[in-house]
């Protein structure tokens, strides 16, 4: 495939990773829709997908985290004194309500990871058999 050709191919799976279908895609991008099919039809294509969608998830998932310290220094300041209790409240409970969601994603991770290891200890110990 020529060089042009590999870019609007990955132009067409970016714009398909943030949800245009392959048709609208195609028009956005000034390409045939049969040839965009076409192209979406190549085994190499969804995974290219699939990695656009990583990407930006990844970002996504990194401005959060950059955002969410200044968040939580906001929330902790809506509780001191000076601030209406309906306020202070409001960001107590926040706090905590978020406080428990990320711990129990953590909990769920490091379980997670522990069955991941476990499983693959057992395969591997199959496998030498």
């Amino acid at each position: 495939m020529a060089k042009s050709t590999d870019a609007k191919v990955d132009a067409l799976a970016l714009e398909v990773a943030i949800g245009s279908t392959v048709s609208e895609a195609a028009r956005l991008l000034r390409v045939n829709v049969f040839t965009a099919q076409h192209w979406a039809q190549r085994p190499e294509f969804w995974p290219k997908v699939a990695a656009h969608r990583r990407e930006i998830v990844d970002r996504t998932v990194g401005m959060l985290a950059n955002r969410g310290v200044s968040a939580v220094f906001k929330l902790t300041e809506l509780l001191n004194e000076g601030f209406p209790p309906e306020i202070q409240f409001k960001a107590a409970r926040q706090l905590l309500v978020s406080y428990l969601d990320v711990v129990s994603h953590q909990e769920l991770a490091e379980r997670l990871d522990a069955i991941e290891k476990r499983l693959a200890a057992h395969g591997a110990g199959e496998r030498q058999e």
